[in-house]
């Protein structure tokens, strides 16, 4: 999850950056490619704001995701194999 979250947290701020620009008095972005180059001129450190929110909320789902996915499919199995032998 933090990997993920990690790759991906960029282009979720240029996404976030080009969407709230109308609201911005700032000069707006030409293109997405715009919104990234001029980031990496200036400040490139907030190409990750939000990461630290984002994995707090990530890496519980994913543990609880790949749990219950676990315990799901070992229920099934069970059911499966109950069945099987009637």
């Amino acid at each position: 999850a933090l990997v993920g979250g990690f790759v991906t947290q960029p282009m979720d701020v240029v996404k976030t950056r080009m969407m709230t620009q109308a609201a911005s008095t700032a000069i707006p972005y030409d293109s997405a490619l715009d919104c990234i180059t001029k980031m990496i001129r200036t400040e490139p450190a907030k190409l990750w704001s939000g990461l630290a929110q984002r994995s707090c909320y990530m890496g519980p789902l994913w543990a609880i995701q790949f749990a219950v996915n676990g315990r799901i499919s070992k229920t099934l199995e069970t059911q499966n194999a109950a069945r099987n032998l009637q």
